[in-house]
């Protein structure tokens, strides 16, 4: 009789071991099926997971290019995609002066951080659309244009450094070339930020006639705003601008030189090649893979020489690029 009892029991437990297997299972498949609802949550949001900002079956036609590049694009496919990117979020763009030299370094395959970036841009709920006004400090704006700039012009004289960069920021979206003159005091700000943020201001409101401020920027004490005359002195000068921006190929910083590099290449600054060709040789490894990417590319034959020494580099990197361009400038 004991036997039995045994036997029943342990027949028991086998099944009830069973029966927990299978629902520990069927759990892992919905995890949060059971789980007890947070305070404020619907059946519909599980506890501790945030619903995705946009569905495939909400998206626009903006959004699904914007989703798409999550896989990744080849490198000519990314440069025309960020020109037209940069034209359909012109915000995007302003407020992270990095994103395009970031996408652009990429590889084709953007990162989680700008993909976030770009879909949060396109979110129906926090985006600001092409079709409506801009803002200020998040402040609704008025209706009327002319209040708007006049209230963005009396926001540059703020105390608040912050303030200043909203109203230059107001001011290029309404392209109020009337405030061009307000605009130029800027550059004389004690905030760096702000100093840049007016040449940023004036190179796209085309102000021809702070070219000559804009050139005295380039001596400015900070980088940002040397990088910055930069791009301003490209878009209000075009090729004319080169020997401005040579003028910037010896600077203390890095960044400064490199970013002077690669407007000379796309100004098809041939001039510039030998002083480019100096930078072979530079102490910055950005500097110099710039400056072996820009020979080749404006096909600098008389730096072969300096180029072909560079095979034999200790950096692996340089060493590549120079492999790279010495192949652009013999194949042609």
């Amino acid at each position: 009789m004991n036997k039995k009892l045994v036997f029943i029991i342990s027949g028991i437990l086998v099944v009830a071991a069973v029966c927990l297997i299978i629902y520990i299972y069927l759990s892992s498949l919905h995890p949060y099926e059971n789980k007890p609802l947070e305070k404020g949550q619907t059946k519909t949001e599980p506890a501790g997971i945030q619903p995705l900002p946009l569905t495939a079956t909400s998206l626009t036609p903006d959004e699904h290019k914007t989703q798409a590049i999550e896989s990744g694009v080849s490198a000519d496919q990314l440069i025309s995609k960020i020109k037209s990117w940069k034209k359909e979020f012109p915000d995007l763009f302003r407020q992270n002066p990095d994103l395009e030299e970031t996408l652009k370094k990429s590889n084709g395959q953007v990162t989680s951080q700008i993909i976030k970036s770009l879909l949060s841009y396109a979110n129906p709920e926090g985006r600001r659309d092409a079709q409506s006004p801009p803002r200020v400090s998040g402040t609704p704006v008025e209706p009327n244009k002319k209040e708007q700039i006049a209230k963005a012009i009396g926001l540059l004289s703020d105390s608040n450094p912050e303030k200043r960069i909203s109203a230059l920021q107001t001011l290029t979206d309404l392209q109020a070339k009337e405030a061009i003159p307000e605009i130029i005091r800027l550059s004389y700000d004690p905030d760096a930020s702000v100093r840049a943020g007016t040449l940023y201001a004036l190179g796209k409101l085309g102000a021809k006639e702070a070219i000559q401020e804009t050139i005295r920027c380039l001596y400015d004490p900070d980088a940002k705003v040397r990088i910055q005359v930069i791009a301003t002195l490209k878009a209000l000068k075009g090729k004319e601008a080169t020997p401005e921006i040579m003028r910037l190929l010896p600077d203390p910083d890095a960044e400064v030189r490199s970013s002077a590099i690669r407007i000379l290449r796309e100004l098809d600054a041939k001039e510039a090649i030998p002083d480019i060709t100096k930078l072979l040789y530079d102490s910055d490894i950005m500097v110099r893979q710039e400056a072996i990417y820009t020979l080749g590319e404006l096909q600098a034959k008389e730096s072969i020489p300096d180029i072909r020494n560079l095979l034999s580099d200790s950096n692996e990197k340089i060493r590549k690029a120079a492999e790279e361009a010495l192949h652009k400038l013999e194949s042609k």
